[in-house]
């Protein structure tokens, strides 16, 4: 499925939609945002370079996915709007307990560095879980991929653990992080832990999320 309409604005004033995309605004992936070159895809499990013909395939997959929700990253600041990445929520799990896992790109490496994907997290999580009522979001990024750990750490998401040796790329073994980000509601916290104490890392993260959230409430509209 395609996500609703959501508008916020970078810390510098970029104006920035998580909105739905065309089978044909897909290919902006290929032509304008790189996803064939390995600089943007170095760590994703995948050595091949997608044509338009595949990202027209995938897009005919997530439209008809009743469990994942998809939004492109669209830059709103001027002129002709542009297709620069996407969010996803995904593998929508209802029982034993209400989860998902998260993932993005921004392709269009001109847009690196400049908080979008922050911003996006922020909107992405806020919808998860005062939208959908998702109790846990899941990610996961290369050990080396410093930057995309960042961005979800401040929506909250936390290290769970370490799987060793899951990525090879450029010769070496990379390993990925398993980052978690939890429902800071009481009820759903609770429901979480249920008789278990939370760590530590975990209560930090929850304060982390709850003003995530407040900065959503604030900045983000679902038009």
């Amino acid at each position: 499925m395609l996500g609703q309409i959501m508008e916020m604005k970078t810390k510098d004033g970029l104006k920035i939609r998580l909105a739905p995309f065309s089978k044909e605004d897909a290919q902006a992936f290929i032509t304008d945002g790189g996803m064939q070159q390995r600089s943007v895809t170095r760590y994703v499990s995948s050595p091949s370079a997608p044509t338009i013909e595949d990202e027209h395939a995938w897009y005919d997959k997530i439209r008809d996915d009743k469990r994942s929700i998809v939004w492109g990253i669209w830059d709103f600041s001027a002129g002709q709007p542009k297709l620069i990445g996407n969010s996803t929520i995904f593998k929508i799990q209802e029982f034993p307990i209400r989860q998902a896992i998260s993932g993005s790109v921004i392709s269009d490496k001109k847009y690196w560095g400049k908080g979008i994907a922050t911003v996006a997290h922020k909107a992405r999580t806020w919808y998860a879980f005062n939208e959908i009522g998702l109790t846990r979001i899941k990610s996961a990024v290369a050990t080396p991929n410093i930057a995309s750990k960042k961005a979800l750490e401040k929506s909250g998401y936390f290290l769970n653990h370490v799987e060793r040796n899951t990525f090879f790329t450029e010769g070496k073994l990379l390993h990925q992080e398993n980052l978690e980000c939890l429902n800071p509601a009481e009820s759903e916290w609770k429901r979480w832990w249920n008789d278990d104490e939370p760590t530590p890392e975990a209560i930090k993260a929850r304060e982390t999320t709850l003003a995530a959230l407040e900065w959503a409430r604030e900045n983000v509209t679902l038009l």
